[in-house]
């Protein structure tokens, strides 16, 4: 298996056409992109728009993939990220490439694209939100803490974490989340030119392997990346032989000690120099849940799946 940076390195032809090969991978969050042994990958906003940015103004690029490896997660940076893939597909052509998992709201920055191509074992669609808050008041008292609070205001502490909704505040937030959901149909129904009440009998949260997800109007195409890039080329007028430099984006640079200890320990590359610590599912997920901030929408797939 070559890594996405090997892979560019093959079709490398100094000067000429370009195609961009955008690299989406991590939870959905605002700011940049980061990672970490106990947070996992977070696919920052802020990185990726500024990527895709770069894509749509430089001339010297003339298609784009976009390679998606991502659950989801907040809504407002999904569409944030969304808004920006659509100014891209205006201007160039684009193409999705779905790798293991392109769900919820990894899904939802895909739907823009000229075509979509997954894996036929892709997990994709998850159409669908969800929010809410942790309420730690209990876990604060048994550390012997306490919690005084002053507000104004009928819900000013709606989203409080030392505190549950009281049931008018389920009903608003409830309202909240129907909107966000409403507004999800909306962005996929337009970009696969299906109605809302089509997108609905498919969305409402259920996942599709993209070969279920191809009968289903939801992605166009069955491979991988090698597919996409050959519909990347056809759309922007190229030949399958001419000489194309694959560029990968966004631009990362590594601190200077964490290249040093690269190429003293070994390719970072390699799965078998991958020395991270694993942390009990229940402890990765609390670390996700509180990665997000209390009470926002949530296009994420609201579980981890692990193939054994």
């Amino acid at each position: 298996t070559l890594s996405l940076a090997r892979y560019a390195e093959r079709g490398t032809a100094a000067g000429g056409p370009r195609i961009a090969l955008i690299v989406a991978a991590g939870a959905i969050a605002e700011g940049r992109s980061r990672g970490g042994a106990t947070e996992g990958d977070v696919l920052g906003a802020e990185t990726l728009i500024r990527a895709l940015r770069e894509a749509r103004t430089r001339a010297s690029i003339r298609a784009v993939v976009l390679r998606i490896d991502s659950p989801g997660g907040s809504a407002q940076a999904a569409d944030e990220i969304w808004r920006e893939v659509e100014r891209l597909r205006e201007r160039k052509p684009l193409i999705v490439s779905m790798s293991d998992l392109a769900a919820s709201g990894g899904y939802y920055i895909a739907v823009p694209a000229d075509s979509i191509v997954a894996e036929p074992a892709t997990l994709t669609g998850s159409i669908g939100v969800f929010g809410g808050k942790l309420n730690v008041l209990g876990l604060y008292r048994k550390l012997g803490l306490n919690v005084e609070t002053v507000s104004r205001g009928r819900h000013a502490e709606m989203l409080s974490p030392f505190k549950d909704f009281t049931p008018e505040e389920s009903a608003r937030f409830q309202v909240q989340m129907d909107e966000v959901y409403r507004t999800f149909l909306a962005r996929v129904a337009a970009g696969r030119r299906l109605t809302t009440a089509q997108v609905d009998s498919v969305g409402g949260g259920r996942v599709w392997t993209g070969l279920a997800a191809s009968s289903r109007r939801l992605v166009d195409a069955l491979g991988g990346i090698d597919r996409a890039m050959a519909m990347a080329r056809a759309r922007a007028g190229l030949t399958a032989t001419e000489p194309v430099t694959v560029e990968v984006l966004p631009h990362v640079e590594r601190p200077l000690f964490q290249r040093f200890f690269t190429d003293l320990l070994g390719d970072e590359d390699d799965p078998e120099a991958d020395a991270s610590v694993e942390l009990p599912a229940v402890v990765r997920a609390w670390i996700a849940a509180a990665g997000f901030p209390s009470g926002q929408a949530l296009a994420l797939m609201p579980w981890s799946i692990e193939i054994r």
